[in-house]
């Protein structure tokens, strides 16, 4: 098996752990993962998060991921991190140490969300790249239709705890109420597909009055 997996691990900010794990011959497989900090184990999980590397090709089977937060504090008192198979001790990514200062690799987090609220209305949070409000894009049927940014902050369980994130509504353009359901897909300023897409929506109409 050890063969067939593909695996990473990184920091996706100053405190959260992150990375994937994934049976190329075995794609509906999910496992479980240990996380051990100098080599004591200090939590085990489930690796079923969404996973942005795999979205592109695989919207429907797309989640090997996994989240941790491994606190400024903690990490002051330990030297290496290491992220196991549990039970199996098949290494997960790279051995980590902490000394070496390791760079921070957003693309192994989860880009964001999207969900439908009924109609053509669209909600949902993206995970801040830079200082400015995060853009989103969307797109049906290979053309982009709407974009907008993040004009509020929502609170989002990630990595084991409650963090605020950067957040947006809207409702798509009415050329979409036509009565018939469209995928749309909504992508952050890197062009990584959230977690959500494509969206289905549906809307009739809206009525002439006179």
């Amino acid at each position: 098996m050890t063969e067939t997996l593909e695996t990473s691990l990184g920091f996706v900010d100053a405190t959260t752990l992150a990375g994937y794990c994934r049976d190329r011959q075995n794609p509906t497989r999910r496992f479980i993962i240990e996380i051990l900090v100098d080599g004591r184990s200090i939590a085990v999980l489930r690796a079923d998060e969404y996973c942005p590397q795999f979205a592109v090709n695989d919207h429907a089977r797309c989640n090997y991921g996994f989240t941790f937060n491994l606190s400024a504090a903690l990490q002051e008192t330990v030297g290496t991190i290491d992220v196991q198979l549990a039970n199996l001790g098949t290494p997960i990514g790279e051995r980590i140490i902490l000394s070496q200062r390791p760079r921070i690799d957003i693309s192994l987090a989860a880009p964001g969300e999207v969900k439908t609220l009924g109609g053509l209305k669209l909600a949902g949070w993206v995970r801040a790249i830079g200082p400015r409000p995060p853009e989103v894009r969307f797109v049906c049927e290979g053309e982009e239709i709407a974009a907008t940014i993040c004009r509020h902050w929502i609170k989002v369980a990630a990595a084991g705890e409650a963090r605020s994130m950067p957040a947006f509504e809207l409702t798509l353009p009415s050329v979409l109420a036509d009565g018939r359901r469209h995928d749309v897909f909504a992508y952050n300023s890197l062009g990584v597909p959230l977690a959500g897409s494509p969206a289905s929506v549906k809307a009739g109409a809206t009525p002439v009055t006179a």
